[in-house]
């Protein structure tokens, strides 16, 4: 097999399989992982990244070359990048949260100021929220201008206090009067999770019968963001793995390396090889 096909099948590999490749790679030398990472396109990396135990990546992104840490950062959400910083001192993490843009620092920080283990970490902070004494016609208004990313169906509706009272689904404030005041059609009935809560605890709520994504509120009741569901159950799969010895099984796609004689980073060892003589 030539270099250049080496390199298309090894980037392949991670592009389909960026689980099984992360298994491999962190069975081996960090400064063997960070070589390669290095030099593989950015978007690769971040897919690789995504898929690490925190404690490896930090390792691997508090070592990269600077222009690489801040490119795969950069195409992470908050939560993974909050995951992984809250494992590294202080000055690592200052460095590395320098790199990010302004909205992604600010909503990294909210996520650190919370153990890995409860609500607050794994909460999404791109929601819609409006006055509660507004009519439908502005908060139509507000979406049509804003530019601020929304991660939910819903719009959360706050007092002039930011203490959440309720929430209405967008289709509702469209098909509302313009003059309809939105406090007349907001749902009072959907609790909200402290950010402070246990995922164990959040997990047996019952408002998860009824609801996909529940509203996060801090100590005073103020709205902070919301939880969807599926990433409650990612954050108590994390911490069920970190807390679970190692299985010894290899995944079935993995062991197609070991079968050929040969581990998934000597493979991609050529695509450092290939990135090197191009240089020269």
């Amino acid at each position: 097999m030539s270099n250049t096909e080496e390199l298309s099948f090894a980037l392949r590999f991670i592009n389909e399989h960026p689980k099984s490749a992360v298994r491999v790679l962190e069975q081996n030398e960090t400064d063997a992982v960070v070589s390669l990472l290095n030099v593989i396109p950015a978007a690769y990396a971040a897919s690789l990244v995504r898929y690490m135990m925190p404690e490896f990546a930090g390792r691997l992104l508090s070592r990269l070359e600077r222009d690489k840490s801040a490119a795969v950062l950069s195409t992470l959400d908050a939560n993974v990048i909050a995951n992984i910083l809250q494992l590294l001192d202080s000055e690592i993490r200052g460095q590395l949260l320098d790199e990010l843009s302004t909205g992604l620092r600010k909503n990294t920080q909210l996520l650190l100021n919370f153990a890995p283990n409860t609500v607050g970490a794994w909460m999404s902070p791109y929601l819609l929220t409006v006055a509660d004494d507004l009519k439908c016609k502005n908060i139509l208004r507000t979406m049509r201008t804003s530019d601020s990313q929304d991660d939910s169906e819903y719009v959360y509706i706050l007092n002039r206090e930011g203490i959440y009272q309720g929430r209405t689904r967008l289709l509702d404030v469209l098909k509302a009067g313009e003059n309809q005041q939105v406090a007349a059609i907001m749902d009072t009935s959907c609790p909200s999770l402290p950010a402070q809560m246990i995922l164990s605890q959040a997990n047996e709520h019952r408002a998860w019968d009824q609801a996909d994504v529940l509203p996060v509120t801090n100590r005073d009741h103020q709205l902070l963001g919301i939880l969807h569901h599926h990433a409650l159950r990612q954050g108590l799969d994390l911490h069920k793995t970190k807390n679970r010895v190692a299985a010894s099984g290899k995944d079935p796609v993995s062991s197609i390396f070991e079968v050929y004689g040969q581990s998934l980073l000597a493979l991609l060892k050529s695509v450092s090889d290939v990135v090197e003589n191009d240089r020269q």
